[in-house]
């Protein structure tokens, strides 16, 4: 057993919802990719504390300096730390993410000591606690000084004891500057009353050595706790206040736009299209709005397609009254003259049979011509849309059909016409055809800038006539074996090569004008 797969197609007003919802979060999968923020934050909170490091191993140096009496007490710098820290510019570049297993357990407590702090150092220490106090209130990291053996001397949260086994600390003082993350103590790890604005589960650890003469003597240590995206959504609540209206401004406008450019016309060539369908052709008209170039030549289609079809309707029905009219006086005549030939058997004389029997004859071949027009009637309107041909080549073939008729040419040297070789030639035939009937014994034949003019000397067109003679079956030489559907023919065929056919009123047999 064949199964179909249905396959899902959501409908306009579905599509719509996903542009529109789309277009909202797009911003939003942005803002809210926090690997990338995070990210963000962190390498700017470690930028920023890199440079304060600097900084401060500078005032750590300068300090120290001042109270040395010209002695150094540390450890030499190698040989490519002196060519590195030689240069003009040696700054660290930042190189943090916020990966999982980037980030190290939370920082221990320091060790405790039994070696006494150099008075040196002591000195140092205490003014490097009266800076880093002031500077904390407006950077808000904090900061840690300690001396060649990772003992503190100083810093900002008071700290006593000895670093010297954190490895931030170890790098520091073998003459590198390092950079990392550390998970915050267990008293401010996240929870549903903490603060917004200092939810962040790590801080940044920026370890830098203190250089006095090319020697190791100490180093700083600064530590801060990165900003995070909800923190920086909720200082820039304003900002971001005015960019989610924006957003959702912007996505009523497409909205708005795509339905009244796309959805609405849709909806409504829907319905006519429905219409066209159940044949209620006569009710199909053009539409208020398209909104698009495209839509609009849709509708167009669909109006063009319900004419055509209301067109072919109205013909079917006029060919099929004509048909039948036509036909019924032939097969009545046919029928009574068998009856009356059976009813009078052989009290009929020869030549009363004899004039029965052509009549039946006259009629039969009637109905055949009839039958044929019919035949090429719906031909014509089945030809290629497509084709040139020459005009010399056609009317040559006409006058071969037609060698009683003057067939004048009167059209330019090389003239071409854009139809098929074979249609013109049906266009033509008829048309000889028609002089004829009317007693023409000329026909000239002229090109013009759209098309043609094809004149006769002939009967001519009454002008109550001129708006009837291209209607089938319309005749006015049925007596003489006319059908009245060799005009009719010449319209269909011309008509589907986008060409139209006229009567002008002349004062010497017909005149027809034909244009592309």
């Amino acid at each position: 057993m064949l199964t179909v797969r249905k396959k899902w197609r959501p409908s306009m007003v579905t599509l719509i919802t996903m542009v529109v919802g789309t277009l909202i979060a797009l911003p939003l999968i942005g803002l809210l990719a926090a690997r990338l923020t995070s990210n963000q934050f962190v390498r700017e909170t470690e930028s920023s504390l890199i440079s304060q490091a600097g900084i401060m191993a500078q005032v750590y140096a300068a300090e120290y300096r001042a109270q040395s009496d010209g002695s150094i007490k540390g450890r030499p710098l190698s040989e490519e730390q002196l060519v590195f820290y030689g240069q003009k510019f040696h700054h660290k570049p930042v190189s943090l993410t916020t990966k999982a297993e980037t980030i190290l357990a939370e920082r221990p407590d320091p060790a405790a000591t039994t070696q006494p702090i150099d008075a040196l150092y002591q000195a140092v220490g205490r003014r490097f606690t009266e800076l880093s106090n002031e500077a904390q209130k407006t950077s808000l990291a904090g900061y840690q000084a300690v001396d060649i053996n990772g003992t503190i001397i100083g810093g900002t949260a008071g700290l006593k004891g000895s670093f010297a086994d954190i490895p931030e600390i170890q790098t520091a003082l073998a003459g590198d500057t390092v950079s990392l993350l550390r998970y915050r103590s267990d008293k401010n790890r996240r929870h549903p009353l903490v603060s917004i604005s200092r939810d962040t589960g790590f801080r940044v650890m920026v370890a830098m050595p203190v250089i006095v003469q090319d020697h190791i003597v100490g180093a700083v240590y600064l530590t801060r706790t990165p900003s995070n995206l909800r923190s920086f959504l909720y200082r820039e609540r304003q900002t971001m206040f005015w960019v989610a209206g924006s957003i959702l401004l912007a996505a009523f406008v497409v909205g708005l736009l795509l339905w009244r450019l796309l959805a609405g016309p849709i909806r409504e060539l829907q319905a006519q299209s429905e219409k066209v369908a159940k044949g209620q052709t006569a009710s199909v008209e053009p539409i208020g709005h398209y909104g698009t170039k495209e839509t609009a030549a849709l509708g167009q289609s669909i109006v063009s397609m319900s004419t055509k079809l209301k067109q072919r309707s109205d013909s079917m029905q006029s060919y099929t009254a004509h048909v039948t009219h036509e036909l019924k006086s032939p097969l009545t005549s046919i029928i009574g003259a068998i009856e009356l030939l059976e009813q009078s058997g052989d009290r009929m004389g020869k030549d009363a049979r004899a004039k029965f029997y052509q009549n039946i004859q006259a009629d039969g071949r009637r109905m055949t011509q009839l039958l044929d027009d019919l035949r090429s009637l719906a031909a014509a309107d089945m030809v290629a849309t497509v084709g040139m041909s020459g005009l010399q080549n056609a009317l040559e073939q006409t006058r071969k059909a037609f060698p009683n008729l003057d067939i004048q040419d009167d059209s330019i040297a090389g003239a071409t016409l854009p139809i098929g070789a074979q249609d013109l030639n049906v266009v033509l035939t008829h048309l000889a055809q028609n002089a004829l009937q009317n007693d023409a014994t000329a026909l000239k034949v002229s090109t013009t800038d759209s098309g043609l003019t094809v004149h006769d000397n002939g009967q001519g067109i009454s002008t109550a006539n001129l708006d009837k003679i291209f209607q089938p079956f319309f005749t006015t030489h049925r007596d003489e074996g006319g059908t009245g559907m060799g005009l009719a023919i010449v319209q269909s065929t011309l008509g589907s090569y986008n060409g139209t056919i006229h009567a002008e009123k002349s004062d010497l047999g017909a005149k027809f004008v034909i244009s592309f």
